[in-house]
């Protein structure tokens, strides 16, 4: 199920800006003339190997810790994800796009506390060139993710 559809089932009010696909989260926020701090990007991280995947949900410019990310997991083994990784377990979305809805592909989802303070969200949805504008709330009651420190500033 692809954004659109997963936040008009839910009622989720939203904005969708187009834009030239981009590569990089801090691209988008140029591209959709938004502060890093309030576009998200979504990593895929493996835990103990492979065992489980994760979504965290963090601001475009900053990196993930995976020391921080291994500590609210209890302690778990932490690596970042292959994008052929993330094409398997987000098969809906572009090549190397993660959702930040984790829910529908039954991964844990952790978002930033850095984030999680902001009014609006703005994320890519399964594509590069679509980005998603959503009330914070709203994000956080669809999906409750564990809310969490998770980055270091580039």
């Amino acid at each position: 199920m692809n954004v659109k559809e997963h936040l008009a089932e839910r009622g989720i009010s939203y904005d969708v800006i187009h834009h030239p696909a981009q590569e990089r989260a801090a691209d988008v926020a140029v591209a959709v003339q938004a502060p890093p701090h309030v576009v998200a990007k979504t990593v895929l991280l493996k835990a103990d190997g492979g065992f489980c995947y994760v979504a965290a949900v963090v601001p475009s410019h900053c990196i993930v810790d995976l020391e921080k990310a291994s500590h609210a997991l209890g302690g778990s083994k932490i690596e970042l994800a292959s994008p052929e990784e993330a094409t398997i377990q987000c098969p809906d979305c572009e090549g190397g796009v993660v959702s930040p809805f984790g829910s529908q592909y039954n991964l844990k989802t952790l978002i930033d506390d850095n984030l999680a303070q902001e009014e609006f969200v703005l994320f890519l949805g399964n594509t590069r060139d679509e980005t998603f504008r959503v009330r914070l709330q709203d994000y956080l009651d669809v999906e409750n993710p564990l809310v969490v420190s998770l980055t270091s500033n580039r």
